[in-house]
């Protein structure tokens, strides 16, 4: 349900993005408002989430792009759609019963903030990840004219 109330303040994908309406996302939308009035999922958007989840976010997670996949994984999916096992792991048990439980929720909270802002603004992935290059000085930015004439 988290991902349902999120939909409402912020988009969960770049705006041009096509969707078929069979996609996670756009059932998700479909079913927002009735899953918030029922207070639960609806049927349709639980069959979208257990069919989306497996097959997409958990066998994507622990891939880091350009790195490949992490040494570490936090759980293992196996079997058919029909009889699908998620094993979680020792560590990923610990965090999950630790105090750090708390602090680990706000951070990936505020990550996908700067996620659902980039898709607002219409940021594209480079200027998140590279930042902002300047050729210009401080002294340029700040004024907009040309070179500092106090440093020659």
């Amino acid at each position: 349900m988290g991902l349902v109330a999120r939909m409402e303040a912020a988009p969960q994908a770049k705006p041009k993005t096509v969707r078929n309406p069979t996609d996670y996302l756009a059932v998700a939308e479909a079913e927002a408002a009735e899953s918030l009035r029922l207070g639960s999922p609806t049927e349709k958007l639980l069959a979208a989430t257990l069919k989306s989840m497996p097959e997409m976010v958990m066998r994507k997670f622990h891939n880091l792009r350009g790195a490949g996949q992490v040494p570490h994984r936090f759980y293992e999916v196996t079997g058919t759609s029909r009889e699908r096992i998620v094993r979680l792991s020792e560590d990923l048990r610990a965090v999950a019963a630790s105090e750090q439980t708390v602090s680990l929720r706000d951070e990936l909270d505020a990550r996908w903030s700067i996620v659902e802002t980039s898709f607002a603004a219409g940021v594209g992935r480079s200027l998140i990840e590279e930042g902002v290059r300047s050729t210009r000085t401080p002294y340029e930015s700040w004024t907009g004219w040309g070179a500092d004439p106090w440093r020659g």
